[in-house]
């Protein structure tokens, strides 16, 4: 394809496009496997980390296991030092949890007080490398306003 002929070939791709799309179709970009609420992962967070491990190796084409969290409330955000954007949210009941979005230090979706579906994936976060004790966490996948 000649240079020439780029700005007119991008535009028609951008056209089209814009007709195929439909404004009540919303794909999912991030495919969630099952729901999960907080209550349910912090009843016994182990279990449930070391039972996706069963599903290994994940990969290209076999991606890990990924739960949906409906109705999150962002309780609270801040950066970390490393550069991560470190959430707590709160579903519910009451029950707080916190997430983790790497190598961002800000969503436009995740603002104090926003209710917010997410797709994440658990795991456990030890502070100390020679210490047992653990905290579960969220990696976040994806997230989404809750529409009403």
């Amino acid at each position: 394809m000649k240079l020439k002929n780029l700005d007119s070939f991008v535009r028609s791709i951008k056209e089209g496009a814009k007709l195929q799309r439909t404004p009540d179709l919303k794909p999912y970009l991030v495919k969630p496997d099952t729901t999960l609420t907080i209550a349910e992962l912090l009843a016994d967070p182990k279990a449930i980390v070391e039972g996706q491990k069963l599903l290994e190796p994940c990969g290209r084409g076999n991606p890990g296991a990924r739960y949906l969290f409906e109705r999150m409330y962002v309780f609270s955000t801040e950066v970390t030092p490393k550069g991560h954007l470190e959430v707590t949210f709160r579903q519910g009941d009451g029950e707080k949890i916190k997430a983790t979005l790497f190598f961002t230090t800000g969503h436009p979706i995740l603002k104090d007080e926003a209710e917010v579906n997410v797709v994440a994936k658990p795991y456990l976060y030890r502070k100390e490398k020679h210490n047992a004790d653990f905290e579960v966490r969220l990696r976040l996948l994806a997230v989404s306003p809750v529409e009403r």
